[in-house]
């Protein structure tokens, strides 16, 4: 099976459930049973063994096992499996949206060790601020790590940028000096009910890489922002699937303007621009975050510093590729031999 027949079947588990539901109602319910249906099947036809990655032998995991009570609560609330409300990784409309991510950032801020909090604070704009419909002027307050503490900035979105057909990119920018301005994409919309969505889907299916047509197309857009927001700093570029390879190829390609990369779950570069990258004379970090069985994950070349969020209990693909790893306890942390996991038939097959 190639990877576009893979890809595709993945795809129509969202095709098949994406309605959005109140609290349990019928229609929710119906949209979980149908999820961990296509679990299930996919689980048979994609077993676990399948969606393992290259780990670097020897190497001891970072081990994290805090918790706090606003994200437990968010992720039972807000996950993509729940019947109530999902709101990660769908499109939501509604300004009240925003605040229960808030809650969990404000809750973060007290937290004892900053590294966690940064990386939850990561995952969640990535898997679902970047899927709230951010306005210009908004604000929102982000915890970054400073030391041995965390601190609470407040950001302003400066800018929604239009890729490609709607699809957008939020350019943050802090109030404070210090802090990094923030380049946040929005991963694949699955909603079907507008054209950025459907814009989405397509970049997916980009013969070129995932999503490199569309940054091709947009990134005079981007390169203008960046430059824009560097009277602030280096911008640091985020992302969750599809809106993790749009920050890998802005990182770089637009490297000079680039303080940090930070993708989860995002599909790997060409060949061609594997090597690209490679030549480059100053790179600036990537950070890619791949969670233990996720199938998106293995196509294409990582690039950068790879590590695999895993727990206990082996996850579907579907599980695997929208949970909010960093709220289970404990979560660990292995790093990913990219060298040996870029020879996987996933990837030597790719592209």
């Amino acid at each position: 099976m190639n990877r576009f027949a893979i890809l595709f079947s993945f795809i129509c588990c969202f095709l098949h459930v994406e309605g959005i539901a109140s609290p349990c109602t019928p229609q929710g319910e119906e949209r979980q049973k149908s999820l961990l249906q296509w679990e299930e099947a996919m689980n048979w036809v994609l077993p676990f063994s399948s969606r393992t990655f290259s780990l670097v032998i020897g190497s001891r995991p970072q081990v994290f096992e805090e918790t706090i009570l606003d994200l437990d609560e968010f992720t039972a609330l807000y996950g993509y499996f729940t019947c109530n409300k999902p709101l990660v990784g769908i499109v939501t409309e509604s300004d009240a949206d925003l605040q229960p991510l808030q809650n969990v950032f404000d809750a973060l801020n007290k937290h004892s060790k900053p590294s966690w909090a940064e990386l939850v604070a990561d995952e969640l704009l990535c898997k679902a601020m970047a899927y709230r419909t951010l306005q210009k002027g908004m604000k929102i307050s982000i915890p970054v790590a400073a030391g041995k503490k965390t601190k609470l900035v407040e950001y302003k979105v400066d800018e929604v940028l239009d890729l490609w057909q709607g699809m957008p990119a939020f350019g943050l920018i802090p109030s404070k000096k210090g802090a990094s301005p923030i380049l946040l994409f929005r991963g694949t919309d699955f909603s079907f009910t507008s054209k950025s969505s459907w814009a989405s889907i397509l970049s997916d299916f980009d013969l070129s890489g995932a999503g490199l047509t569309t940054f091709r197309s947009s990134q005079k857009k981007i390169h203008a922002w960046l430059e824009k927001a560097s009277s602030s700093g280096k911008t640091k570029v985020m992302g969750f699937s599809l809106g993790g390879i749009l920050a890998i190829y802005t990182a770089i390609f637009e490297n000079v303007l680039i303080d940090q990369c930070v993708a989860f779950n995002a599909p790997g570069v060409s060949k061609a621009i594997f090597s690209e990258w490679k030549q480059l004379a100053d790179s600036p970090p990537i950070h890619l975050y791949a969670t233990q069985g996720d199938l998106v994950s293995r196509f294409g070349n990582m690039v950068g510093n790879a590590f695999e969020l895993s727990s206990k209990v082996p996850l579907g693909p579907i599980e695997a590729h929208t949970k909010i790893m960093t709220a289970k306890s404990p979560v660990l942390l292995y790093q990913i031999d990219v060298e040996k996991e870029n020879l996987t038939r996933f990837r030597a097959s790719g592209y």
